[in-house]
């Protein structure tokens, strides 16, 4: 690419950032302030980030240089499109999540153009994958009659997605809930289990997945006729049982309706409570690699600092 004409389309470029993160912040103020404008608001501002980190990808390949400008661009868009495609088999993104898919795509273009020749626009697309993926891939932990929200009492220990969780405290200040390990359970050959009123019975020994249709085809065939007095005797099915207590949920009480609270990528929320305080509506939800967006904005942070100390030394 020509020199002059390379150097007058990253100005243009540059321009463009400026003012479309200009005009982001103004939308996102919006979506804070008016409610209205929530769902509108939060589809333009992941519309207008798919926009800014493919200009920022492209920016950073034109500060580069060099004359492989758009060989590079060809091989990052390569990329983010393998990426994407691992993602969507893994997850299977849903109408509503093509926003976030379009987000995690040009995250992944910004930050393999860019590495590590900018550090601030690498942190930027960082945090971008990372909120797109965590969402894309977030999963209600928390089911009971095919409702996302389970009744707790005090005392219980349950079965919640890929942990136990147990209600073991409620006092005037807060709401403790503990997470413990899931140790997988061993059924033998010829045992019968009950899943959704169905009896199954075990074709053979093996140990408990995380969810009984994983085992299904394998291990498991059902029983279509049994004694009604028999078939109060089985046991519901279960994936193992408490093992080592992996975090703690603590929820300091206040009037608020929803009380939440993120720990170990599981956002608790704590929906009601009975008048006697030994009982609680849960509603958990699994929010993968929020980690990386945690990384993302230390990154940020560090970087923003940096330039800042380096423009006052300039002074």
């Amino acid at each position: 690419m020509d020199l002059g004409r390379e150097t007058s389309l990253l100005g243009i470029l540059r321009f463009l950032e400026r003012s479309l993160l200009i005009f982001t912040g103004v939308v996102f103020v919006g979506v804070l302030v008016i409610t209205g404008f929530e769902d509108f608001g939060e589809r333009m501002t992941l519309a207008l980030g798919v926009l800014l980190l493919f200009m920022s990808g492209v920016i950073a390949a034109l500060e580069k240089g060099g004359n492989d400008v758009w060989r590079r661009n060809a091989i990052a868009l390569l990329a983010s499109s393998i990426c994407l495609a691992g993602v969507y088999h893994r997850h299977s993104i849903q109408p509503h999540e093509y926003l976030l898919a379009g987000v995690l795509f040009a995250a992944l273009f910004s930050a393999t153009v860019t590495r590590w020749h900018n550090t601030l626009r690498l942190s930027v697309a960082i945090v971008a994958w990372g909120y797109a993926y965590t969402n894309i891939s977030t999963e209600i932990i928390s089911h009971s009659n095919h409702r996302p929200e389970l009744i707790l009492e005090l005392g219980d220990t349950v079965s919640m997605g890929p942990y136990f969780a147990s209600f073991i405290e409620k006092n005037e200040n807060e709401i403790i809930v503990e997470y413990f390990d899931v140790v997988p359970r061993m059924y033998r050959r010829g045992s019968h289990v009950k899943v959704d009123d169905m009896i199954f019975r075990s074709l053979a020994d093996h140990y408990t997945s995380m969810d009984f249709f994983i085992d299904l085809e394998e291990y498991w065939t059902i029983v279509p006729f049994i004694d009604e007095g028999k078939k109060m005797e089985v046991e519901v099915w279960s994936n193992g049982t408490a093992g080592e207590r992996v975090f703690e949920f603590s929820n300091l009480y206040h009037e608020a309706a929803k009380r939440w609270t993120i720990a170990y990528d599981v956002k608790n929320e704590i929906l009601g409570e009975s008048a006697d305080g030994k009982t609680i509506v849960i509603k958990a939800t699994k929010l993968p690699l929020t980690i990386v967006i945690l990384l993302g904005g230390l990154m940020f942070l560090i970087s923003l600092i940096v330039r800042i100390f380096k423009h006052f030394l300039k002074l």
